[in-house]
């Protein structure tokens, strides 16, 4: 097989000559590296203006919906499975925030999303949203209740049941006073 001879090039930063291949499409390389390729940048001087365009062209341009794999931003994240197989599938929305004059695309739970604007102020870590109806797909502003922490989401649901120990086809599972669990037949 028969080596095609590779072009030389010279490098219009520092002046050195290099060997690359080029294709038929590629316009003629101009720099022997990026770091020759960025010194050449530096130093220039833009306009404001073509600087906010320059900016403006990049941040967003297909982030969301103006990307081309874009589904509608909400889908169901399964979060566990339960003894029982059921299980816990919460719908979370795709949206962006600004953080350092930056758009992060990120994915959020939708229940705590409707929270926060029914409270009009962002939750803190430790807040739990309870469904009332118990269904994690119904996100309804009225079907939603806050707890301040996992603690108190616990005492409600054992209060809301008034028992501390439950049948799981046929294992009975105990809580005792020290707050640990134990199976038995």
């Amino acid at each position: 097989m028969r080596r095609v001879p590779m072009p030389a090039w010279i490098c219009q930063q520092c002046g050195t000559t290099f060997f690359k291949r080029t294709s038929k499409n590629l316009p003629p390389y101009k720099f022997c590296s990026r770091t020759c390729m960025g010194d050449s940048l530096r130093g220039r001087v833009f306009s404001p203006e073509t600087l906010k365009r320059m900016s403006l062209s990049k941040i967003g341009k297909r982030m969301g919906s103006k990307s081309p794999r874009w589904k509608g931003g909400r889908h169901i994240r399964y979060e566990r499975v339960r003894k029982d197989g059921t299980r816990n599938a919460y719908f979370r929305i795709t949206c962006t925030i600004r953080k350092n004059g930056r758009l992060i695309p990120t994915r959020r739970l939708e229940h705590r999303m409707i929270m926060e604007q029914k409270l009009g102020r962002p939750l803190k870590q430790p807040e739990v949203v309870h469904h009332i109806n118990c269904n994690p797909l119904d996100n309804r502003p009225e079907n939603l209740m806050l707890f301040p922490n996992s603690r108190a989401h616990l005492d409600y649901h054992l209060k809301l049941e008034n028992v501390t120990s439950f049948n799981l086809e046929s294992r009975i599972l105990r809580i005792n006073s020290s707050r640990r669990a134990t199976i038995t037949r």
